[in-house]
């Protein structure tokens, strides 16, 4: 069998043949082919062991998340079944409520999580780190009460829940007014709805603890209206 290949040839024409305008000459130029030069060669296909196939399935997203998790200790659910996506609600079905009371190691750990992650950004030494780290942890045990906790637990279809059992739980720490306010920067910079978040860096504490009246709420609230107002000039403030 012979395949018919057609090659076309551009040219400048010489100079005795070259026009006031410049030209090309277009030529055509035939050749014969075998379909045998064509012919790949053969590679014999050796199937794959079931071993050979699992050690070669990697997950995309392994090495984010171990990056992740290396990067967050504490995280928390999707809130996600197989059901039911919860990526479009506000708040989470199994996220963990305000007030309620969690385990008391897990207090210690996003305490500590929080704290080491003021340090990698600058705002604590590391041997400030360890100084208020030790002051935090004794001072959550020492607000340690009997309750019943809400735990992370797995239904038997294998679908994540929250229940509640009896446990050991704590009247937290207090924060300092440095950790406050990063505490307010971090919550915005973590609310997955907010397109403003950007900026959470801006955001100012208004550091209102000290008011025990309604009358210095109502004071306070005025004052800071106009300071955050800032002539038209929005300051972001918490």
């Amino acid at each position: 069998m012979k395949f018919q290949s057609t090659a076309v040839l551009v040219t400048q024409p010489t100079e005795t043949e070259k026009p006031a305008s410049l030209n090309f000459h277009v030529t055509e130029r035939h050749s014969s082919i075998d379909s045998e030069d064509w012919k790949l060669p053969k590679v014999e296909e050796v199937p794959a062991s079931p071993e050979d196939r699992t050690s070669n399935m990697t997950c995309p997203h392994a090495q984010q998340e171990s990056f992740i998790k290396a990067s967050c200790p504490v995280l928390t659910s999707t809130g996600c079944t197989p059901e039911f996506c919860a990526s479009g609600r506000m708040i989470r079905p199994l996220e963990p409520r305000v007030g309620e009371n969690r385990p008391i190691a897990e207090i210690k750990t996003e305490a500590e999580a929080f704290l080491r992650e003021m340090c990698e950004h600058g705002l604590l030494t590391t041997q400030q780190l360890e100084h208020r780290l030790q002051a935090v942890l004794t001072e959550i045990e020492a607000g340690a009460v009997d309750a019943a906790v809400w735990v992370d637990s797995t239904t038997d279809v294998g679908e994540m829940d929250r229940v509640k059992v009896d446990g050991v739980s704590s009247n937290g720490w207090a924060q300092t007014r440095d950790e406050l306010e990063w505490g307010v920067r971090v919550a915005w910079r973590n609310s997955r709805k907010c397109i403003m978040r950007a900026h959470f860096g801006d955001l100012r504490l208004v550091d209102l603890r000290q008011v025990t009246t309604s009358r210095g709420i109502l004071d306070a609230v005025i004052e800071n209206i106009h300071a955050v107002y800032n002539g038209g000039r929005i300051l972001p403030s918490g």
